[in-house]
C-alpha cells in the first residue's frame, strides 16, 4: 500500500513539473525558421535547388504544368529562337516562294505529278530548244535519209560525192559471123557482173541506163579469128543512141589478120567516154569486116565489154 502511494505521490509531482513547463512554453514566442541554425547547408538532396548549384538526378516530371518565363535552353535563346520566322514557318500549301512550308500531303501530291528517275519521252514531246551533238546518236538519224540534200549541206562539193556504178558484161560462147556488107551487133548476154542496177544490157545487146548519169566510160574487146590462109580487117566500133537514132561511130578500131593458121586470133579494142548520158540513151558495140579484104570466114566471139557511170 505504501508503494502504491509512493508511486501516485511521483506522478502528481511530474504533472507538475510538465503544466510548469508547459505556463512558460506558452509564455515565449514561437521560434521561427530563419532562426534555426545550418539553414546554408545542403541538407536535403531530394530537392531541385532554387540557384541551380546541383544538378537533377533523374527525369522531371511537370505532370500538366508548365515552365514559364525560361529565358534559354542548352544555351539557345528561347525567345529569339520561337519568334525566328526562318526556323519556324507556318504550313502554306498554297504559296510558292522559295521559303513557303509545304505541308506532307502537298509534297507527296506534287511528287505523283513528276517522272520517275529512270523514263522516257514521247518523240512528239521534243517540240522545242535544240539537242547538243552529243546527246544525238548516228543511230538516231537514218529514217530521213532519203530525203537528205547532200548538196545542202554545208562544204559539199558534189566532186567529191559522186555516185559509181559499173557493169562488165561478156559475149555466150558461141562466135558470130563477120560481114563486109553489113555491122553485126556484138553478143553480150553472157556472164554479167554489176555494182548497183544502173548499167544493164537488154535482149538487143543494147547496154542500158536506168537513170541518168554525168559521165559513162566504155571499154571494148572483141576477138576475131578466120580460116587458115585467108586474110581480113575485122573492126571494132562503139555507137551512142541518143533517144531518136544511132548516129555515126564515135570509135573505132581494128587488127588485120593474114595467113592465119588454126587457133591465131586478133583483138580489137575500144576505149570511149561520154559527158550526160540520158537514162533514154543507149550504147552498142558492132563488129564488121573492112575493106574488099574481108572475107565472111571470119569469126568474132569472146566479146567483153567494162561499162563505168558517174553521176552526183
Amino acid at each position: 500500500m505504501n508503494q502504491l502511494l509512493a508511486q501516485v505521490g511521483r506522478l502528481l509531482a511530474l504533472v507538475k513539473d510538465m503544466t510548469g513547463r508547459l505556463t512558460a512554453l506558452e509564455a515565449e514566442p514561437f521560434p521561427q525558421h530563419h532562426d534555426l541554425g545550418g539553414l546554408g547547408d545542403d541538407d536535403h538532396t531530394q530537392y531541385l535547388r532554387a540557384d541551380g548549384a546541383r544538378a537533377a538526378t533523374g527525369t522531371l516530371d511537370m505532370g500538366s504544368q508548365a515552365i514559364t518565363n525560361a529565358a534559354s535552353f542548352n544555351g539557345e535563346d528561347i525567345p529569339g529562337h520561337i519568334a525566328d520566322g526562318a526556323k519556324h514557318r507556318e504550313i502554306n500549301d498554297a504559296g510558292s516562294g522559295t521559303t513557303d512550308l509545304l505541308s506532307a500531303t502537298k509534297i507527296i501530291a506534287i511528287q505523283a505529278l513528276k517522272a520517275d528517275l529512270a523514263h522516257t519521252h514521247a518523240a512528239s514531246d521534243l517540240d522545242s530548244g535544240t539537242l547538243a551533238d552529243a546527246r544525238v546518236a548516228e543511230s538516231n538519224v537514218t529514217q530521213h535519209e532519203a530525203a537528205i540534200d547532200l548538196t545542202a549541206l554545208s562544204g559539199f562539193l558534189a566532186a567529191q560525192h559522186r555516185e559509181l556504178y559499173f557493169a562488165f558484161l561478156r559475149s555466150t560462147s558461141s562466135a558470130q559471123t563477120l560481114s563486109s556488107a553489113s555491122e553485126t551487133n556484138l553478143n553480150l548476154q553472157g556472164t554479167k557482173v554489176r555494182l548497183g542496177t544502173e548499167i544493164d544490157v537488154n535482149v538487143s545487146d543494147e547496154i542500158t541506163f536506168s537513170s541518168d548519169m554525168d559521165f559513162v566510160f566504155i571499154l571494148g574487146l572483141m576477138k576475131a579469128a578466120t580460116s587458115a590462109g585467108t586474110r581480113s580487117t575485122p573492126k571494132l566500133r562503139v555507137y551512142r543512141n541518143d533517144a531518136t537514132s544511132w548516129g555515126s561511130p564515135l570509135d573505132e578500131s581494128d587488127t588485120y589478120l593474114r595467113n592465119q593458121t588454126a587457133g591465131k586470133d586478133g583483138q580489137c579494142i575500144s576505149l570511149w567516154c561520154f559527158t550526160d548520158i540520158l537514162s533514154t540513151h543507149k550504147l552498142q558495140l558492132r563488129g564488121l569486116l573492112g575493106g574488099s579484104s574481108g572475107t565472111t570466114a571470119t569469126k568474132a566471139f569472146g566479146t567483153r565489154a567494162l561499162v563505168l557511170g558517174i553521176k552526183a
